[in-house]
């Protein structure tokens, strides 16, 4: 009996270390937006990718990105992010690493990552003022906030929100 326990903790305790060293193919995922594909959103910003829909009777897909700004005070979406150098991390691009999937598997498959990074290059105008920022990229940890179909997003200043 005593032998029987002690087996069944060891085999506890082996599975419980061996589930915290397991990670998932759906941890954490770093995706490439342009970026001019930001938008204004109530308290945080959205970042966004549009593919073409796989379902005829729509044009495009558009997969959003919440970012907070973890207050009820603005921050700029500058402030918000994080400076990383370019070869620092890996990322994807969605439309070369999504082509083939349809519209609904990419939904299911954001939808299960944990953590979802969106990563972007500086604005020109940036860059230009600041030379020391050409090896840098700028990330933020954000939510999926789902999909839409045929919406497209306009700036009505022209501005790009980076450079606010």
């Amino acid at each position: 009996m005593r032998s029987t326990i002690i087996f069944l903790l060891l085999l506890i305790i082996n599975v419980d270390s061996n589930a915290q060293n397991y990670k998932t193919a759906f941890d954490e995922i770093y995706i490439f937006i342009n970026n001019k594909n930001f938008r204004h959103d109530v308290l945080g910003y959205k970042a966004y990718f549009d593919t073409k829909s796989d379902d005829k009777r729509f044009q495009s897909d558009n997969y959003s990105f919440r970012i907070d700004y973890k207050t009820l005070d603005y921050i700029s979406l500058y402030n918000l992010g994080k400076l990383v150098n370019k070869d620092s991390i890996s990322y994807i691009d969605p439309l070369d690493y999504y082509k083939g999937k349809t519209n609904y598997e990419i939904h299911i498959e954001l939808s299960l990552y944990k953590r979802i990074y969106i990563v972007t290059n500086l604005p020109e105008k940036m860059l230009i003022e600041n030379p020391e920022l050409h090896n840098k990229l700028i990330i933020w940890s954000t939510s999926y906030a789902g999909t839409v179909k045929d919406v497209s997003y306009m700036s009505y200043s022209g501005k790009n929100l980076l450079e606010d």
